[in-house]
C-alpha cells in the first residue's frame, strides 16, 4: 500500500497522531490537516488517493466537507472514509447516505482501518 497518498482531516491532536501512526506503519504517505478549509486547500494543491475525514470538525463538519469535495469533478470519485467518536447507527447511516464510501467509529481499530483502506484503494 506504500504508493498511496492519504489526506487525514482530524481536529484532535491525539486523533491525528493515532491515525498517522497507523497509516505510516503500513507504508502510506500521510498529510494531516485540522479543518475543512485546510483540507480543501490541500486538495487544490495535491493529489490524494483517499481522504479520511472526521465528522465532528470545527466550522464545517465532515458531511459538509464531503459535499464540497463531491462538487469538484476531479475529486468526485476519490474514496472518502468517515470517522467519528460520536458513533451510533444513525450517524453511520447518514454518513453512507451522503456519499462516504465507508465509515469507522473511534477509537479506531488499526487492523479494521487497514482492511477498509485496502478495500477502498484496491477495488
Amino acid at each position: 500500500m506504500s504508493e498511496f497518498h492519504v489526506l487525514v482531516v482530524e481536529d484532535e491532536v491525539d486523533g491525528q497522531e493515532v491515525v498517522s501512526a497507523i497509516l505510516e506503519m503500513n507504508g502510506l504517505t500521510v498529510d494531516v490537516v485540522s479543518d475543512a478549509a485546510e483540507a480543501l486547500n490541500n486538495l487544490d494543491d495535491k493529489v490524494y488517493d483517499i481522504a479520511i475525514i472526521d465528522i465532528a470538525l470545527p466550522d464545517m463538519d465532515g458531511w459538509g466537507l464531503l459535499d464540497q469535495i463531491r462538487q469538484q469533478n476531479r475529486l468526485v470519485s476519490m474514496p472518502c472514509l468517515a470517522i467519528t467518536a460520536y458513533h451510533d447507527s444513525s450517524v453511520k447511516q447518514k454518513s453512507l447516505d451522503v456519499g462516504f464510501d465507508a465509515y469507522l467509529p473511534k477509537p479506531l481499530d488499526a487492523d479494521n482501518l487497514i482492511v477498509t483502506l485496502n478495500k477502498l484503494l484496491v477495488s
